[in-house]
């Protein structure tokens, strides 16, 4: 029967040590040193593009980042929540369309000071036309109720399945 516990521990590796000529005579010495194990478990294979991965993972967040500045966490947490709120009411049934996009602009008008970022926050990945940055708030309103109802008539609502995805509830 093996000892199981020697698995456990750490193992020694006998390494020789460069010879001495003055003090030892020109011998070598054997030096032990601990080495610990891992479980092969553990064992990681090292990638070999790692330093590539990082370099494209720090690119994408500069990028995020340049979108994002003059935005408040605040604000894209409203905005976000604004246009679920657009995509839950548009998925109900029932709903009319003028009612969606009055709750849309009802949004937007309860934050006056965040105007600015939530004009912003629209034009992330659109063109910087001088006529689309004069906008007002219920243009936009109109515009992401608009979107996210041609959305939905092209791809349907989203597949509800695990509970990733749940139904829009009735509040």
């Amino acid at each position: 029967m093996k000892n199981s516990y020697k698995k456990a521990a750490a193992s020694v590796v006998a390494t020789k040590s460069p010879t001495r000529h003055a003090r030892d005579g020109g011998q070598t010495q054997n030096r032990l040193i601990p080495v610990r194990r891992k479980k092969r478990a553990d064992w990681v294979i090292p990638r070999t593009h790692e330093q590539q991965l990082r370099q494209a993972e720090k690119d994408d967040l500069v990028y995020a980042q340049e979108l994002c500045r003059g935005t408040s966490p605040q604000g894209r947490a409203i905005y976000s929540k604004t246009c679920c709120g657009i995509t839950n009411q548009l998925r109900r049934a029932g709903t009319r369309f003028e009612e969606v996009v009055a709750y849309a602009q009802s949004e937007f008008r309860t934050f006056p000071s965040l105007e600015r970022e939530f004009k912003q926050l629209f034009m992330i990945g659109r063109s910087k036309d001088p006529e689309r940055e004069s906008l007002t708030l219920d243009q936009i309103a109109t515009i992401l109720a608009i979107r996210e109802k041609a959305r939905l008539a092209l791809f349907g609502p989203p597949i509800v399945a695990a509970g990733w995805l749940r139904p829009p509830r009735d509040w």
